[in-house]
């Protein structure tokens, strides 16, 4: 049997240095040139792997394991943020305004390794393994649907994704059976009224008032309609209006998302946006337009696959560092792979300080702590070595 732990231990100077590479050259959603060029690089050093881009800016490797078995595959995201970073490390971010404030270098740094760990041990290997670098997960609608539309997993049996966690520790890994990540939906409402002088309101329509009566009585919908054992939430982020103090414009849009964890609960509250939104606008005599655009469904983990990596994580690390996770109202477009394939995923410990402080995802000083980096590489090693007994 593979000893997951010894390898891990010995690949850790170089799943660091990939995530140190990736870190100081992240690049947005749909432009990860360089870094799938750099995963193209790294694993094309290995005959027993077979690469192919099925998406531009995406990579998939395919290992073919000595003993037979089902297609299984393992995922990652591998694209950044426009954030600045606020950073004096060595290796922080040289492209202005781009920073891996999610972890995403470490996702990616994490697979390659194991990748390669396995490309060297495909007589570990049953069935088939698909090593999915995956760009544009933090785009809207996502970039695993190019990976679905290109056929990536038609012949996949079992998917696996992995993402860092800021608030775990080190060595420490979270899964849940069902639901972890909700189902999200962008939102655009552009009001159209009379617009007019600031002086005089009421020669034409106060879209600005109208708009600010929208978002309070968005929030009614998660209060008042949906029941409190159900989880949704509702958030406007963009009010854009007029850019001086003396007009009311004709247009006002309102844009932010609804995010779900109860599919059942979907057609409920997207209606009731609409309701809201058209009903408010109509007693001003004003109309509107009510953009919905889902992006993500809700993720949920297959409960066998789920309970077989537990099981295998538990013997790995002990059942002390294997922790029952909550649900959580991001989105994450692994929920695309899992209308093809049943699958699992989890949550690697990589939670850092920076001066002190615990940031979260997203922050733009965000800090991975790289000793968590090992463990995830030993995780993904011991899944995809053994799931086929697990599962059998």
């Amino acid at each position: 049997m593979l000893d997951a732990a010894k390898l891990a231990a010995q690949w850790e100077p170089q799943v660091i240095e990939a995530r140190r590479y990736l870190h100081a050259h992240p690049e947005l959603a749909d432009r990860e040139v360089n870094t799938a060029s750099y995963i193209w690089e790294q694993l094309s050093q290995y005959p027993s792997l077979t690469l192919s881009r099925p998406c531009p800016t995406g990579v998939v490797a395919v290992l073919k394991g000595a003993k037979p078995g089902r297609v299984y595959a393992a995922r990652c995201d591998i694209d950044a943020l426009p954030i600045e970073e606020y950073d004096d490390s060595p290796f922080k971010s040289q492209n202005p305004g781009v920073m891996h404030a999610c972890g995403h270098d470490g996702n990616t740094a994490m697979l390659l390794t194991a990748a390669k760990i396995l490309a060297e041990h495909p007589e570990e290997v049953s069935g088939t393994i698909k090593f999915i670098f995956q760009p544009s997960e933090e785009a809207n609608t996502g970039g695993s649907i190019e990976m679905v539309q290109a056929g990536v997993v038609d012949d996949v049996d079992t998917i696996f994704g992995a993402h860092v966690a800021a608030e775990c520790e080190p060595g420490h890994f979270y899964l849940r059976n069902g639901a972890t990540h909700a189902a999200v939906y962008g939102i655009e409402i552009l009001i159209h009224g009379i617009g007019g002088h600031g002086g005089f309101p009421y020669q034409c329509t106060d879209n600005v008032m109208i708009g600010a009566e929208i978002v309070c009585a968005l929030n009614s919908i998660v209060a008042k309609n949906i029941d409190p054992c159900k989880s949704a939430v509702i958030t406007i982020t963009s009010f854009t209006a007029s850019q001086a103090n003396n007009i009311i414009p004709e247009t006002v849009v309102l844009a932010g998302s609804a995010r779900i964890l109860n599919e059942e609960i979907e057609d409920l509250v997207t209606s009731r946006i609409r309701q809201i939104a058209e009903g408010i606008c109509a007693a001003y005599g004003v109309t509107c337009e009510v953009r919905l655009d889902k992006g993500f469904g809700v993720v949920r983990n297959d409960d066998q696959v789920t309970d077989a990596v537990r099981a295998i994580m538990q013997r790995e690390f002990g059942a002390d560092k294997v922790t029952a996770d909550s649900p959580v109202l991001g989105g994450e477009d692994f929920s695309r792979y899992l209308e093809k394939a049943r699958g699992c995923y989890f949550k690697i410990g990589t939670r850092g300080l920076r001066d002190g402080v615990e940031y979260p995802h997203h922050h733009s000083r965000f800090c991975l702590n790289e000793d968590g980096l090992k463990y995830g590489v030993e995780a993904w090693l011991s899944i995809l070595t053994r799931i086929q007994d697990e599962l059998n």
